[in-house]
């Protein structure tokens, strides 16, 4: 099975589902039309993503010196 996958932009338009449970599965989808390519990627939800206020909120390091 391979990890990557060209389109033609025509065929992904129509195939959108597909393209993106490809993506999902691990395969990197490039979807080429006249101008350039576009590079489709699944990214998986990191659990441990904070906040950015509760992150922010924390403040920085103590100095003490």
């Amino acid at each position: 099975m391979s990890h990557v996958h060209v389109w033609k932009r025509e065929d992904a338009e129509r195939s959108l589902g597909e393209v993106l449970q490809r993506a999902k599965n691990g395969q990197t989808q490039f979807i080429q039309d006249a101008e350039g390519e576009f590079e489709i990627r699944f990214l998986k939800a990191r659990a441990d993503k904070a906040e950015a206020g509760d992150f922010l909120s924390r403040g920085g390091p103590i100095d003490e010196s």
